[in-house]
């Protein structure tokens, strides 16, 4: 079968690539100059990269691992570590997250309440005894209960602030737009153990499997029509056409439900959101120490300060500087989506100066980039489990994506995953 993929990210490529190994012939149309999707890598020199949307891949990540090591690259996996530096800011005085169980402040002994650690390290061990990474299983029944009502019956309202929010906030998310689902998901992924980003940037991995593909750059669709007989017809800005037997969907709902002509989705994927995040980075000469500085409280505008002197920070730092990454998500992130950057890099590096007494002048830069998500992520609000799991999906026309699995790289493989399957090996 000729398939047109629409999408040249995680979720895309997975998918024409295994349609390639199954006999199929694959097209990969993509909106942007280059591919990799959400996981793209801005470089700022040699040896110097700043990985601008997804940053780490978890070892739970089966699938995603498994990609690294069939196109060659799994020698280029990098140990990071996404928990050990992580600060709550309460009036400027920052607490600090022992492995984020466990509060420790110099000798001043701040700690979660005994009760809490031990609920959560109960509720922990419940996860990984009961519950399975992905949606399907075990979780549907807390699909509907809010987030943080589930942690403070289960665990307590001190490990809100002190754990979950900055959980939630690693992922772009603020813990307000969760189910009790998926913040089992998430904290599943978060508490797994180990940590790795690529030495030459995460979206490395997607420009090798595009060597292997047919792919179309800066090519955006602007029509999907499910032509009267069978098949897709896919129309481009420039007015023409190509026809295919099937067709992938893997773009973000939000951008393609509005360009879709006879192809029908359920009720529910019309109400499907995404998450903003928009991101400051900032590199001077100097040193810094590594830290992650979330806020107590503010939730719907969260802002955080990630900051590290000569080692990693979303990319490898040279020695003899540091860098720090201020970040928006929620609310905040949603207004400053469309200011000018020079508003942005303020206001946001003043609303980091204001939680983190040790993030250094944005005037001491040397090199700034702004970073606007409009759809960093899906919201895997109250229900979209159990909708996921009720959804079937079938030929001609399939949608992946990390909204069709799981909030994560890992849940954009195996979307793509699923998607390719659907099509079957390919009949001669």
């Amino acid at each position: 079968m000729n398939v047109g993929v629409v999408g040249a990210g995680p979720a895309g490529l997975t998918a024409a690539y295994l349609l390639k190994l199954s006999g199929h012939h694959p097209v990969v149309f993509e909106s942007d100059d280059t591919v990799g999707g959400r996981t793209k890598t801005i470089h700022l020199g040699p040896g110097h990269h700043f990985d601008s949307g997804a940053g780490w891949i978890s070892n739970t990540h089966r699938e995603t691992l498994g990609f690294c090591s069939s196109v060659g690259i799994a020698d280029e996996l990098t140990p990071v570590d996404v928990r050990n530096h992580v600060h709550i800011s309460r009036s400027g005085t920052l607490l600090k997250i022992a492995g984020g169980f466990a509060f420790q402040s110099g000798t001043s002994g701040h700690k979660l309440p005994l009760r809490e650690r031990i609920r959560l390290a109960a509720w922990l061990a419940g996860l990984r005894v009961r519950e399975h990474l992905y949606p399907g299983a075990g979780n549907l029944h807390l699909d509907e209960v809010r987030a943080e009502s589930h942690i403070v019956e289960c665990i307590g309202e001190y490990a809100v602030s002190a754990i979950f929010e900055p959980m939630a906030a690693t992922a772009c998310f603020t813990l307000s737009q969760l189910s009790a689902a998926a913040v089992r998901v998430l904290a599943r992924d978060y508490f797994s153990g180990r940590f790795y980003s690529l030495a030459h940037g995460m979206d490395s991995l997607w420009k090798r499997v595009a060597t292997h593909l047919e792919v179309e750059v800066a090519k955006p669709v602007r029509r999907i029509v499910a032509r009267e007989r069978s098949g897709v017809e896919l129309v481009f800005d420039s007015g023409t056409a190509m026809c295919f037997d099937g067709c992938v969907v893997a773009a973000p709902i939000t951008r393609v439900k509005e360009i879709l002509d006879g192809i029908e989705l359920p009720p529910w994927a019309y109400s499907v959101r995404y998450a903003p995040c928009v991101r400051v980075y900032g590199v001077r000469i100097g040193s810094a120490r590594r830290a992650d500085v979330y806020p107590a409280g503010l939730a719907d505008e969260q802002v955080s300060v990630s900051r590290s002197g000569g080692e990693w920070l979303f990319g490898p730092v040279p020695r003899g500087h540091s860098a720090a990454v201020v970040s928006a998500v929620g609310r905040l992130a949603a207004d400053l989506l469309d200011e000018p950057d020079e508003k942005v890099e303020k206001l946001l590096w003043e609303r980091g100066a204001a939680i983190d007494p040790e993030l250094f002048g944005i005037d001491c830069c040397y090199s700034v980039e702004v970073v606007r998500w409009p759809e960093a992520m899906p919201v895997f609000g109250l229900g979209h489990l159990k909708n996921l799991a009720s959804w079937k999906q079938a030929p001609p026309v399939v949608f992946a994506g990390d909204w069709t699995s799981s909030p994560s790289i890992e849940g954009a493989i195996r979307s793509g995953i699923e998607a390719a399957s659907q099509f079957g090996k390919a009949t001669t």
